[in-house]
């Protein structure tokens, strides 16, 4: 999640576009020796990339690239395609956004949350098909979809979920903190914000899991009963449905973020982009 992007204004800057209003995160829990394996880290400038998203059926990842300050609209944002085993074909698939952040695919659409609007774009071509602006969006963030092609978006600075049905944006669930992550799964819309995890299911708001940080960013789901989870600050976890989390990976130490991640689930790959870090990296998940 997002800013501008010189070393000196770094500090300054690091929760204007990813996480307002955030509190001094606390310290971690004793590491868990890590139960991954790095597999590339990518060597090409990717300019603050945001998210991943993992595209099964296009074998391709697809990365969002703030490009500049991730609050302001200055036209240099852009949309990356990257091999799934590292390589950039192409740093400007999509031109001409804003900051763009959150990515979901339905039906060959590609939804992506951009400061005030969510702009609809070709999968294949990357053209820019639509945007959608909502009037009251201060800074949005993750996207999903429903089957039925209902799109879910996060404001992190105004703690709002909004849908977007037939292209006509309204609210749908207001009152969380620093609300980040969305996955639509099994009739369920799960959310990150600060440091829980949540449920919303038959218009019902449950906490289902606590984290040892704040800055929850990316879901993603394992199995059944698991979502893999990455905090901005540099920490992933694995969380399950009755409430137990688990730290498999933490970058702190090494200055790198982990922001929006993607997921491969037969590979049991997590794609993670590391916003000032200017990269993105994989990781198997051990056995």
């Amino acid at each position: 999640m997002k800013r501008i992007f010189y070393a000196t204004m770094a500090s300054a800057l690091v929760f204007t576009a990813c996480q307002s209003n955030a509190k001094p995160t606390p310290e971690p829990k004793e590491t868990i020796p890590a139960a991954v394996t790095k597999l590339w880290e990518t060597d090409t400038i990717l300019r603050t990339p945001e998210s991943v998203l993992y595209d099964a059926g296009g074998n391709r990842l697809i990365v969002s690239l703030i490009n500049g300050n991730g609050s302001e609209k200055d036209g240099i944002g852009e949309i990356a395609i990257l091999t799934p085993d590292g390589k950039v074909v192409n740093t400007q698939f999509t031109q001409g956004l804003n900051a763009p952040k959150g990515l979901a695919l339905h039906q060959n659409k590609l939804y992506v949350s951009d400061i005030d609007q969510v702009v609809l774009i070709n999968a294949n071509t990357g053209e820019i098909l639509k945007k959608i602006g909502i009037d009251t969006a201060k800074f949005l963030n993750d996207v999903t979809v429903d089957p039925k092609g209902t799109v879910y978006v996060s404001d992190s600075r105004t703690g709002t979920i909004y849908t977007i049905s037939n292209d006509i944006a309204s609210e749908y669930k207001h009152g969380f903190n620093n609300v980040n992550g969305l996955k639509f799964n099994d009739d369920t819309l799960w959310v990150l914000a600060h440091d829980e995890l949540k449920k919303i299911h038959n218009d019902s708001v449950t906490t289902v899991a606590k984290f040892p940080v704040d800055a929850m960013d990316g879901i993603e789901i394992v199995d059944d009963s698991t979502f893999i989870t990455s905090s901005w600050h540099g920490q992933i976890f694995l969380a399950k449905k009755d409430g137990t989390v688990t730290e498999i990976l933490n970058t702190r130490e090494e200055k790198k973020n982990t922001a929006d991640i993607g997921y491969d689930a037969k590979t049991r790959t997590v794609f993670v982009p590391t916003f000032f870090g200017n990269t993105v990296s994989a990781y198997k998940i051990d056995e």
